[in-house]
């Protein structure tokens, strides 16, 4: 039995009430193996931040943070 078999005969396991939801989650499904597919594109927010962080390096403002993640992540707690 090939996979696109297999697949059928589990799609016709399903009632028609359930198909709309599996329909959902194959379509969620196709969407994240398209993207997995394509590469490496960052989002708008993360390219905002990169350019944001290039910035930061090119004028030499913002702070920079030297030390463990602990000590990094103990700093974010005290706020």
């Amino acid at each position: 039995m090939s996979n696109r078999e297999l697949c059928v005969s589990m799609l016709d396991s399903f009632t028609e009430s359930q198909l709309g939801n599996v329909a959902a989650m194959l379509q969620t499904m196709k969407k994240a193996i398209e993207d997995a597919m394509s590469g490496d594109v960052p989002n708008a927010e993360t390219v905002e931040a990169m350019t944001e962080v290039d910035a930061m390096i090119a004028s030499g403002t913002g702070e920079h943070f030297t030390g463990t993640t602990a000590d990094f992540f103990q700093q974010l707690a005290e706020g």
